[in-house]
C-alpha cells in the first residue's frame, strides 16, 4: 500500500508568537550581536551591516561571532556566549537551502532563549525560511529580506545592500510583534 502525505497539512506544533524586543534608550551603549553563519562573504557582509546601524545608531555596540558552519543551527555554547553578552542578535545568511534553515533556526533558537533577533534571509529563499519558521512553531520570528546574491557579488554592492536595510533590521529587533 501507497501512503501519500500532505505536504501542505496543518504544522504539528504549537506556533509560539514572538514578542521581544530590543530596547535602545538616549545614549546607552547597547550591544548587537553580529552571527556569520560561514557561507561565503556573510562575514564581510555582516561588517558592512554592522558600519550601516553604526551610522544610523552610534550609540549600538557591536560584537560579531562565525559559528563557520551554514549547515547547521547554532550550537548551544555559542548561543550561550552570545546571550551573555548581546541584547539582540543579527543573524545572516540564508543564501542557499541548508543556510537558509540553519539561520533560521538560529534566529528562533535566539528567541526561544529571550534573545530578540533577526534573521537576514534572500529573495531567493524566503519561501523556504517561511517554511522553516512555521514548522519550527515561531512563524513571525523577525526576518529581512536581501536581494539575491549577496554572495560574491562584491564589496561596494555588499555595501549598498547592508545600507538599504540597516533601518528595516533596526525596527524588527526594536518592534515586537505583539
Amino acid at each position: 500500500m501507497i501512503e501519500f502525505l500532505n505536504p501542505d497539512a496543518d504544522v504539528g506544533i504549537e506556533n509560539t508568537p514572538y514578542d521581544l524586543s530590543v530596547k535602545v534608550e538616549g545614549d546607552n551603549a547597547t550591544t548587537i550581536g553580529l552571527l556569520a553563519n560561514g557561507f561565503p562573504d556573510s562575514v564581510p557582509f555582516l561588517n558592512e551591516v554592522g558600519k550601516a546601524i553604526g551610522r544610523l545608531r552610534p550609540g549600538i555596540n557591536l560584537k560579531a561571532y562565525n559559528k563557520g558552519n551554514a549547515t547547521i543551527a547554532a550550537p548551544e555554547k555559542l548561543l550561550g556566549e552570545i546571550g551573555g553578552d548581546c541584547v539582540g542578535v543579527i543573524a545572516a545568511y540564508g543564501h542557499c537551502g541548508s543556510c537558509t534553515t540553519g539561520t533560521v533556526r538560529d534566529g528562533i533558537n535566539l528567541a526561544k532563549l529571550g534573545i530578540p533577533s533577526v534573521a537576514l534571509v534572500t529573495e531567493e529563499f524566503w519561501a523556504q525560511g517561511n517554511f522553516v519558521a512555521e514548522s519550527l512553531g515561531m512563524s513571525d520570528v523577525p526576518r529581512v529580506q536581501l536581494p539575491h546574491p549577496v554572495a560574491g557579488t562584491g564589496a561596494e554592492n555588499m555595501t549598498a545592500v547592508a545600507d538599504s536595510v540597516a533601518q528595516e533590521i533596526l525596527a524588527a529587533l526594536e518592534e515586537s510583534s505583539d
